[in-house]
């Protein structure tokens, strides 16, 4: 299937079936807009990437199953996504879903140069887009270090934005959900993976 037809086809899913079937599974209250962004295939693994939002994107948060133990949206929504896919024959293992990660050229918000495997420098230009830079999380735990700064910020978790200082390195484990905040100019990280994304 042509990479706009899936595109289509997956919104037309969650638009009819997808989304209600998540507010009717979770009891939310309010709307909720699950949508495809992008579909592409990571250049270093090959794997199809396929890109999904949410509005609101912090729903995450209010969401329990049966038990009343938290579930994470983007669970449920991989869940979902999984049937959509089982539809037309495509089994999800063998792509890669990124959530509330939106792609540019090269898949994300910023352009990368990998100095290993597991080291990559992230280049976040002056000319990227705020709505761009959301809450997300990520499948390995990973050491930031700032290399250059111009009034970005870190927010994790439940915390409040951080100003990220050149030559300091964070820690962000596995599964935390955070964002980074757009200063004056560019920001250049280095980003060092504990574990990698095969």
């Amino acid at each position: 299937m042509k990479k706009q037809k899936l595109i289509e086809y997956l919104n037309n899913y969650f638009t009819k079936f997808g989304n209600q079937n998540i507010i009717d599974k979770y009891f939310i209250e309010h709307e909720l807009i699950i949508s495809v962004y992008d579909i592409n295939r990571n250049r270093s693994t090959g794997k199809i990437q396929i890109f999904i939002d949410s509005d609101p994107i912090r729903l995450e948060h209010t969401i329990e199953d049966g038990a009343g133990n938290t579930v994470y949206l983007a669970d449920v929504v991989w869940e979902e996504l999984q049937v959509a896919l089982s539809y037309i024959g495509i089994d999800i293992f063998t792509v890669r879903f990124l959530f509330n990660k939106r792609s540019l050229d090269d898949g994300l918000p910023f352009d990368e140069n990998e100095v290993s495997e597991n080291v990559k420098i992230r280049t976040f230009k002056d000319n990227t887009n705020s709505e761009e830079l959301k809450w997300h999380r990520d499948r390995e735990d990973r050491i930031v270090e700032v290399i250059e700064n111009n009034n970005w910020y870190l927010q994790m978790d439940n915390d409040i934005p951080k100003k990220l200082i050149k030559g300091k390195k964070y820690y962000i484990p596995e599964g935390e959900y955070h964002r980074v905040i757009k200063g004056n100019g560019n920001l250049v990280i280095k980003v060092t993976l504990n574990k990698i994304i095969k």
